[in-house]
């Protein structure tokens, strides 16, 4: 038999058993769904000569469908796989650690530089502003070049940044460096997704993708915890010199550990069988330094604004506006409301301003929980549900609970600290709008991927631009609303906005998302898996 594909919109694919003369007509029929890979000419739909249906021991259907190349990361041994998560997670994990490691301080380094503690706030903006910025250029080298060297660049550019973070001797040249380090860091979170893609099985994704996005995200949240002791026991500097340790401890690692995940399919390898001395020279192939040019297509200036093209679609542009208010008002409008909080009304001091992020913690833990495992039982009863049809806006209702809790939590956050109720009000606030983040953050991009996965990159790079870039703008009206009217109305009103411009795009996208999809173009000429 042979298998064909029935294409419909981008997300979304049917695969029929298609009987060939004389094949016998009682043979059972098989019809997969494949929600996750791309169609038209970008897309990855490996069909077998032989008609080769690949499955688990469970009876899952491999999508994408492995090659017999030894050395596709499909087929990888699970230790090749947890090693690229690990280093993957340990990267991403610095992004948001450099960022806020240094808040903790903030007292400490406007009396350094001798200037405002709102002055100070803008250190953290400019590393923001390019980890926004940093992503659109990266996500084109990763294409051409692959993962690995985007990886050790970047790493490498975090580490020398940091070093001179501590050494700063000026206010400008702090300025400086934080931009640098925040370049250096936004590598991470440009190539992360793709190479969760590029190794995992779609029924292994949310799984994989989760625990990525948690440590991803847990950035800002440990990083206080940690800094906030070695401030309070040593001084400010010492919080950037233990970034510089950090980052370059990961290089080393990434170096022996990371291998190229980027892999340029090609059709003929799912159906060829690879001889032993086929084997041993890719194995070979494997074990080498990635370096140089990967893919084919050469490097277009265009490629550089592919992760802007992708807005235009409904699924990645919406949820990059979601993406917007979920990280201004729960993330960056909590984080760095902390010493102001926590020390200006409850007197605590940087190490105590630290522990605050317990709550951050908890909540993401329990929100990557539903977003994960729960999600994946979820969808697997809905399909059973729809005739075996998936579709990606089904990921998208398991954001329900944490969509409806989010802007009131946010608003009790604000209220708690007005009333200066006992500490344990304004860290259960917080932990509530963070479970609802989490969801947000790790659904919308896990959806936002399965829509377009050879766009991969692009998807992550876009709606990390449009998420950072407004994050970059909070510093400037967050502290003064909060002086000007206080905790309890500016939080209210933050909820608000965060209902209608966080909450509502995902809602439009669970009811038209699909039809909307089914009518957009599809993207042709880029993307990673072609």
């Amino acid at each position: 038999m042979d298998i064909q594909n029935a294409k419909d919109h981008a997300g979304t694919v049917h695969l029929h058993h298609v009987p060939l003369p004389g094949e016998t007509t009682d043979e059972k029929e098989i019809q997969v769904v494949m929600h996750d890979e791309q169609l038209p000419s970008n897309e990855v739909i490996h069909k077998t000569k032989s008609g080769a249906v690949y499955k688990t021991r469970n009876g899952l259907e491999l999508i994408p469908t492995p090659s017999n190349d030894p050395n596709d990361p499909l087929n990888w041994p699970f230790m090749w796989k947890m090693s690229v998560l690990i280093c993957v997670c340990l990267s991403s994990l610095m992004v948001a650690f450099s960022a806020a490691g240094i808040i903790p301080g903030f007292t400490e380094i406007a009396e350094a530089y001798h200037t405002s503690i709102n002055r100070v706030a803008y250190l953290v903006s400019v590393h923001v502003l390019w980890l926004a910025l940093g992503p659109i250029i990266w996500s084109a080298l990763c294409d051409t070049y692959g993962r690995r060297p985007v990886y050790l660049a970047s790493m490498l550019i975090q580490t020398v940044a940091s070093i001179g973070c501590a050494k700063a001797p000026s206010y400008g040249v702090q300025i400086f460096t934080r931009m640098l380090q925040g370049f250096g860091a936004s590598g991470s979170i440009a190539v992360g997704a793709g190479s969760i893609a590029d190794i995992f099985f779609l029924h292994e994704r949310g799984l994989y993708n989760g625990i990525w996005i948690w440590i991803a995200q847990s950035g800002p949240f440990v990083a206080p915890m940690v800094t906030g002791i070695l401030i309070q026991e040593t001084n400010w500097r010492w919080s950037l010199w233990l970034m510089a340790i950090l980052c370059g401890a990961i290089l080393v690692v990434m170096f022996f550990f990371l291998p190229e995940t980027l892999y340029i399919r090609n059709l003929e390898d799912v159906d060829h069988i690879p001889t032993g001395e086929e084997v041993k020279h890719r194995k070979r192939l494997f074990a080498q330094t990635s370096f140089g040019r990967i893919s084919p297509r050469p490097l277009d200036f265009i490629e550089f604004f592919r992760p802007l093209y992708m807005l235009r679609y409904p699924s990645v542009g919406l949820m990059a506006l979601a993406w917007m208010a979920g990280v201004a008002m729960p993330d960056i409008g909590i984080s760095n409301i902390i010493p102001l909080a926590y020390g200006g009304v409850y007197g605590w001091g940087p190490a105590g301003q630290g522990y605050a992020n317990a709550g951050f913690l908890v909540g993401s833990f329990l929100g990557e929980v539903t977003a994960g495992n729960v999600s994946d039982f979820y969808i697997r009863w809905r399909v059973k549900k729809n005739g075996g049809v998936f579709v990606p806006e089904m990921r998208l209702h398991c954001m329900i609970p944490g969509l409806i809790i989010m802007p009131f939590a946010l608003a009790g956050f604000g209220a708690t600290i007005q009333h200066k109720t006992h500490w344990m009000g304004p860290t259960a606030m917080m932990a509530l709008t963070i479970f609802g983040y989490q969801q947000l953050v790790s659904l919308g991009m896990a959806y936002g991927i399965d829509c377009y996965k050879p766009q991969a990159p692009y998807v992550a790079a876009a709606m990390v631009f449009c998420r950072q870039l407004f994050g970059f703008t909070v510093n400037y009206w967050l502290l003064p609303w909060v002086e000007n009217s206080g905790f309890q109305n500016s939080y209210i009103a933050q909820g608000a906005v965060l209902a209608v411009f966080g909450c509502g795009p995902v809602v439009l996208l669970m009811i038209w998302g699909q039809k909307w999809r089914e009518r957009a173009p599809v993207p042709h000429g880029f993307g990673t898996s072609q």
